[in-house]
């Protein structure tokens, strides 16, 4: 038979093992569960992974604007500059055909 006392710091225990879980990352706390599992169920849950990562593949990351690259380097490229580097770029292009 559990006292209430007994019973009451019990419960309190797995508050707090609770509370330190929900302060864990997802990953962490999913490495802990397939720990405390066998082995054979620790290979059932890598093919499931690796299921639903076949089936979600990562989103390929978007190109960074030249703003973006540059930014907070201290460097500014203004309409002008750009102005000038098309100029130096196109000038030796045969203009007959336009």
């Amino acid at each position: 038979m559990i006292l209430p006392r007994a019973q009451n710091i019990a419960t309190a225990g797995k508050l707090a093992i609770m509370d330190v879980r929900f302060a864990m990352s997802v990953e962490q706390a999913i490495a802990e569960e397939l720990r405390e599992l066998p082995e054979d169920k620790q290979q059932e849950v890598l093919e499931l992974v690796k299921r639903l990562r076949a089936e979600n593949p990562r989103p390929k990351k978007p190109f960074k604007s030249i703003k973006g690259i540059l930014a907070g380097r201290g460097i500014s490229i203004s309409a002008e500059d750009i102005d000038e580097v098309r100029r130096e770029m196109w000038k030796d292009f045969p203009r007959q055909d336009i």
